[in-house]
């Protein structure tokens, strides 16, 4: 094993100082035959490459502590070596553990395989038919090529490529240099299941190449480059950004407006961080493929070269890197920062506060970093050894790049700055507050150097965010039960602070429960599985395999039994074609959500009440039917199903969740 410390450097930005030494960790092979990739998991990481003497896919896996490594035989086709340019890799390793690989594609149906074991970098099982839309035949084909994959910090698995755009040449389907389009995926490691959304199309233009970056805050934030024809070359005129939020699924700007899909370059629901110098052309190029992370404030900053040849020519082009960076308002973009070669793309990545960006000219590579985005500093001529092609976010003090065939590590420590001090006054720990009452959270908080952001969380789901003082929160709490109040606060240097109380809400006149058993089963072929998850999914479908029921189970206590109303609250997650649910009565309480399927399910009585839900939020209906009903039972069963509106789908909040259903009595 060789690790090397190429150099210890020093970076002074105003404020603070950083140290940043750089390691090279590992040669993973020889000769390389296409773009390699890498994820994190815990300790490890995970390379997915071509190899260069055999021309299929590999894994190589390196533990930072151990700093042992191990690689895989050949496991994958691909397109090398006679598309090696086209041969483009991602990986992720979900929240099980699990290894997710796409590689080989340049215009063909979904190359996608996932690991038979956790962190099995040998066996693996070709799963490409299991993501939406791999059946879909004529101008709908799925055909792709430039994959990217990131992992969340909760454990989903996001996917983007490019879609081929296509058209009909009398009888003969055949490819097209424009109306190419860009798929995003999403993998929800508990439920098992992917979901797919058309993100960007542009008629006449083609959304070409995007890049992916997971946050530690529930966000997956989206770069694209797009040209106007797809001509020999890369012709990108323009760059739109996309924050995806994993829990909603809905897409954003920077600013945070809600944008509706998909997304048109030239349309009001793009937002660009380069909006572009000149007309569109088929042979105008004016930046390359971007790269995108966050600053310690959590706004986008996006790496991307720029032609500085006056006619923008992409037959003679002169790269610089720029980088444009979200000011809380505004795209500011800081310009040539340094030459940068053809076809590259340099990555950029975050430890701490600490922005890295990993790029190389003709002759060196060199490290950048910045705090904002905007105040970027040369740290370091470095060894080029290969293009930077791609950069991940390690730990609070280091991240990883992949330079040619080797993989490095960027370790920063920043000198002379304490966390916040926090310190919540209001409410007291201890207090009990009434239920749906207003009050205030309100905290004490000073720092070494400045506070840019402080969040308020409940039970840990944030509510709100302020970035300067008062420190004060109004908030109300609307059901019963005890709570962890938390306020924390986050500094320029990327320092945490937090203080967390208990609180009891308390609402006599009214009384909720939860369940204490539920989960969804299918039909068809999936009819003996089990599906305890985070969600309860509900559909009706004429075909076989495709239609979902759900069950609940709530305690009926003799306090509950005092009361002469009742009502079922559900969080709606994701609805499609404004659902009409039933809601019916189970007599049948032997069932257990960790068994239940769809041949075991209990006998499901008459109906309760109707549902109908048109978007995404709380949802609440009259359950009162069912007190009489089940009077002298220790238990009220719900079955959720849907029996009016084929193909219509309801995804709702489990148990496992925190906005888990809610069974109110009232009178």
């Amino acid at each position: 094993m060789f690790k090397k410390a190429l150099s210890l450097l020093l970076l002074a930005f105003a404020g603070f100082s950083c140290s940043a030494q750089v390691e090279k960790l590992f040669e993973y092979t020889s000769k390389f035959a296409g773009q390699p990739s890498l994820a994190v998991y815990g300790r490890e990481a995970f390379v997915l490459f071509t190899d260069g003497r055999s021309n299929k896919g590999r894994i190589c896996r390196y533990h930072m502590d151990t700093e042992v490594s191990s690689c895989s035989g050949d496991l994958f086709d691909t397109i090398a070596p006679h598309d090696i340019g086209h041969n483009n890799s991602a990986i992720a390793v979900d929240g099980d553990g699990y290894i997710h690989a796409w590689i080989g594609m340049h215009n063909h149906k979904m190359r996608y395989y996932r690991s038979k074991q956790p962190l099995d970098i040998e066996h693996f099982t070709f799963k490409g038919d299991e993501m939406p839309g791999y059946d879909d035949e004529g101008l709908d084909e799925k055909r792709y090529t430039y994959p990217d994959a990131v992992a969340s910090k909760d454990g989903d698995v996001l996917f983007i490529a490019r879609r081929t755009g296509l058209f009909m040449d009398g009888d003969r389907l055949r490819e097209s240099q424009h109306d190419e389009k860009q798929d995003f995926y999403h993998y929800d490691y508990r439920a098992k299941t992917w979901s797919m959304v058309l993100m960007s199309k542009n008629p006449g233009r083609n959304a070409y190449m995007s890049r992916l970056y997971a946050d530690n805050f529930g966000k997956v934030h989206v770069v694209t480059a797009h040209s106007q024809r797809h001509a020999g070359d890369n012709t990108f005129q323009r760059g739109t950004y996309l924050a995806y939020d994993i829990d909603s699924r809905e897409f954003s700007k920077a600013s945070g407006e809600v944008v509706n899909l998909p997304v048109d370059v030239d349309g009001e629901n793009a937002d660009l961080f380069y909006p572009g110098e000149a007309p569109w052309g088929d042979n105008v190029t004016e930046i390359q493929t971007p790269n995108v992370s966050v600053n310690s404030e959590g706004h986008p900053v996006v790496t991307y070269p720029y032609n500085t040849d006056s006619d923008f020519s992409k037959d003679s082009p002169k790269y610089e890197l720029n980088v444009a960076s979200w000011d809380g308002s505004d795209w500011v973009t800081t310009e040539r920062v340094t030459p940068v070669r053809n076809h590259e793309r340099p990555p950029i990545a975050k430890a701490g506060a600490v922005l890295g960006i990993v790029s190389r000219d003709r002759d060196n590579g060199y490290l950048h970093q910045a705090k904002r985005g905007d105040d970027i500093r040369l740290v370091e001529t470095l060894p080029t050894g290969g293009e930077p092609a791609v950069a991940r976010d390690f730990d609070e003090s280091s991240f990883l790049y992949i330079t040619g065939r080797r993989l490095f590590k960027v370790t920063n420590e920043t000198v002379g700055n304490e966390a916040p001090e926090v310190t919540i006054i209001t409410p007291y720990e201890g207090e009990t507050i009434p239920v749906s009452s207003p009050m205030l959270i309100g905290a004490n908080i000073s720092d070494d150097g400045e506070v840019v952001l402080v969040d308020f969380l409940v039970d840990g789901k944030k509510i709100g965010s302020l970035e300067s003082a008062p420190y004060v929160l109004p908030y109300s709490i609307e059901r019963s039960g005890q709570y962890k109040i938390a306020v924390v606060a986050y500094d320029d240097e990327g320092k945490v602070g937090s203080h967390e109380i208990n609180v009891t809400v308390r609402n006599d006149s009214t009384y909720s429960v939860t369940p204490i058993e539920d989960a969804y089963v299918r039909d068809g072929r999936y009819e003996d599985a089990n599906y305890n998850t985070k969600s309860l999914v509900v559909k009706l479908d004429d075909e076989s395999d495709y239609t979902r029921e759900a069950c609940l189970k709530f305690r009926y206590s003799d306090k509950a039994k005092t009361f002469s109303r009742a009502i079922l609250r559900l969080k709606v997650e994701r609805q499609v074609r404004n659902p009409v649910v039933v809601v019916r009565a189970v007599d049948d309480h032997s069932w257990d959500e960790s068994s239940i399927n769809w041949s075991n399910k209990p006998v499901v009585e008459e109906g309760l009440a109707l549902l109908t839900v048109d978007g995404n939020g709380w949802v609440e209906v009259d359950v009162t039917d069912a007190l009489e009903r089940f009077e002298n039972s220790r238990y009220i069963g719900i079955n959720l199903v849907s029996e009016f509106a084929d193909g219509a789908i309801l995804e709702v909040s489990s148990e496992e969740t925190k906005s888990e259903p809610v069974l109110r009595f009232m009178n």
